[in-house]
């Protein structure tokens, strides 16, 4: 269910509370991953519309987007359900934006209509550039509002292919405010040495049609638990739209490997119900996080089938030699155009908007353009791999794997020091090979060429654990038959999926890993062991095989591309003892499924694991 459903049933519980629920017609957040969201529509080209377990748009995990492929010219539109808007004359819209720009042309739009009639247009826009995460508001009028059939949507039109991603999250439609006190700013988030003194503040705005008067608090929490509060520190009398910096008392982040999590408060003095009160709070996160960087991720936008691109052998030699200067840094060179683009190499130069070649990240924070056809940029990469590895993790992790029939198993093991809060994590497995062939700028081969992420561009979300404890990651990957170890590389890296941070990193050669912990390891807490699909690919049937931790209910769903399920086993299993799950490639009439990616996902108690199976005809 969505946010928007449960929150029209929690009014008529709670409509005694005053205008500020009432305010509120509709919101949507995606955080149920239904796809497309309970009452929404699609016009036309539904499969450039996605769900994505991202936040560019600014908000947190996951978010709505819409991508250029498959390629069409024309326009598609993602309808709203119908809202009840009776005894309403005006209505606002909220929502996150990031528009990932690629060529000019593509228009926009947000719209309005009622009945299922004509579209009218309420906003849009012809980016040349790209558009920055920001909260966007637009504000609808005319015939359409009052009915209780209004809907809006959202429009992309034009060439498709000339968008390289328009994302969009905390979409949010009410009535124009009477009465809004709202944080539109606090201090950023920071990690910081043992000892420091951090100097809180944050910014109030009267956002409301008259004057009022503002109360703002801080509460400090460390690892969760409060240890600072200061209530009503300032008490100020706003006129509508006035703004006002609040500094705070400072403190001492004395607390090692500590999470430090600063609340701010606005209120108002007179009690007055606030219409939105879900902007009268904002946090500051700062930790004290120790456990030196394993390595620093170093990803590179490369290419090598074009002159234009010989300026990207600077990026491939200074990558190469802070690895011979015996720097740890793991390398992934995300390689455009052939002869070794793959479709995760492409989705992770998307996925930092690399609009020039060569380019190089460091830990998904800091960035480098320069390019050289005669010489290594070593001089320029060394003071970003610098800055990147003076910054601290809670955890340090390891490599394990073994290969069996087709198919690796990879698992991560996480030794936890310190205390985390709000992290928005997500783990990537990536596999790259050495010793590629090339014939390119006086070089005989590369090395480090993304090959695949696992188990695809977009991780998977992990829960880390708030207190300092061990926990794992398992998953399992089919690798074709011409897999040779000793020539791939393992990268193991979490981000945080709001920021792009790269927290940890660890990188090995396949060749020698050691295998997976066992299954009664004490390590073993809450997550599936092992969950095998083979063979995969697979023509008449696919066998699921699996091993629970203890004794629970589980169930296996199997969905197509588009996110819509087509088959559903429901089974109780005893722990410890493998068992096993046969699929047929059709669907719960029994009629055959058609060739395709289809996602295997198995629910249980403790968690769910998702893979990918290709059904071949």
């Amino acid at each position: 269910m969505s946010k928007a459903l449960m929150f029209l049933s929690l009014m008529l519980l709670l409509c005694s509370l005053g205008a500020a629920e009432r305010s509120v017609f509709f919101t949507e957040d995606f955080s149920s991953n239904q796809f497309p969201p309970e009452g929404w529509s699609i016009s036309d080209h539904a499969e450039n519309w996605t769900i994505v377990q991202t936040a560019l748009s600014g908000g947190v995990v996951p978010e709505l987007k819409f991508g250029w492929y498959p390629i069409f010219t024309g326009s598609s539109y993602i309808i709203s359900p119908e809202i009840d808007t009776q005894n309403t004359n005006n209505l606002h819209l909220d929502f996150r934006q990031y528009y990932d720009y690629h060529d000019p042309g593509p228009n926009l739009k947000v719209l309005c209509r009622s009945g299922g009639g004509a579209w009218t247009t309420a906003w849009s826009s012809t980016p040349v550039t790209n558009l920055a995460p920001f909260m966007y508001t637009v504000d609808f009028s005319g015939p359409d509002l009052g009915s209780s059939t209004f809907q809006f949507a959202f429009c992309f039109e034009g060439f498709s292919f000339n968008v390289d991603g328009w994302f969009l999250d905390d979409i949010r439609l009410y009535k124009i405010d009477t009465s809004d006190l709202t944080l539109t700013e606090a201090l950023p988030d920071s990690q910081v040495t043992v000892g420091t003194a951090v100097n809180p503040y944050c910014v109030i705005r009267n956002q409301g049609e008259y004057s009022i008067t503002a109360r703002a608090s801080m509460q400090i929490f460390v690892n969760d638990s409060l240890s600072e509060s200061w209530p009503n520190f300032v008490t100020h009398n706003m006129t509508p739209q006035e703004e006002l910096r609040v500094d705070f008392p400072s403190f001492s982040a004395s607390v090692p490997n500590a999470s430090y999590r600063v609340k701010y408060t606005v209120s108002s003095q007179e009690g007055t119900i606030d219409d939105n009160p879900s902007n009268n709070e904002q946090f500051s996160h700062i930790n004290t996080w120790a456990v030196p960087k394993q390595k620093v991720l170093l990803e590179l936008g490369t290419g090598i089938w074009n002159a234009d691109l010989n300026g990207c052998y600077g990026a491939i030699q200074g990558a190469e030699e802070l690895l011979q200067n015996g720097y740890p840094v793991a390398i992934l060179n995300h390689m455009s155009g052939p002869p070794y683009a793959c479709d995760d190499s492409e989705a992770r130069i998307i996925f930092y908007n690399m609009t020039h070649l060569p380019t190089a990240v460091f830990d998904g924070q800091y960035f480098s353009e320069a390019s050289s056809s005669a010489s290594s940029l070593y001089g320029t990469y060394l003071p970003l791999y610098e800055a990147a590895a003076g910054l601290k993790a809670p955890f340090s992790m390891e490599l394990r794997g073994a290969y069996s029939a087709g198919t690796y198993d990879f698992q991560v093991l996480f030794d936890k020091s310190a205390y985390t809060d709000s992290l928005q994590a997500v783990v990537h497995l990536v596999l790259s090979q050495n010793s590629m062939y090339a014939n390119w700028m006086g070089l005989s081969h590369l090395d480090h060429v993304t090959m695949d992420f696992v188990p695809d561009t977009n991780g998977s979300l992990i829960t880390v654990p708030n207190a300092a404890t061990d926990f794992r990651f398992n998953l399992s990957q089919f690798v074709g038959l011409d897999f040779w170890p000793a020539n791939y590389i393992i990268t193991a890296f979490v981000q945080d999926a709001e920021s792009k941070r790269v927290i940890q990193c660890q990188s090995e050669l396949m060749g020698p890993l050691l295998p997976p912990v066992a299954n009664n390891d004490p390590l073993e807490n809450q997550a599936l062991t092992q969950m095998k699909l083979w063979p995969n690919p697979f023509r008449n049937e696919l066998r699921l095989d699996f091993v629970l931790p203890k004794a629970q209910k589980h169930e296996c769903q199997i969905f197509n591309l588009r996110g819509q399920l087509v088959r559903n086993y429901s089974l109780n299993s005893d722990p410890g003892l493998k068992q096993s799950l046969t699929w047929d490639g059709k669907d719960a009439a029994g009629a055959s499924l058609p060739a395709g990616v289809y996602f295997v996902k198995l629910n249980t108690d403790s968690g769910a694991v998702i893979q990918k199976a290709l059904l071949l005809r």
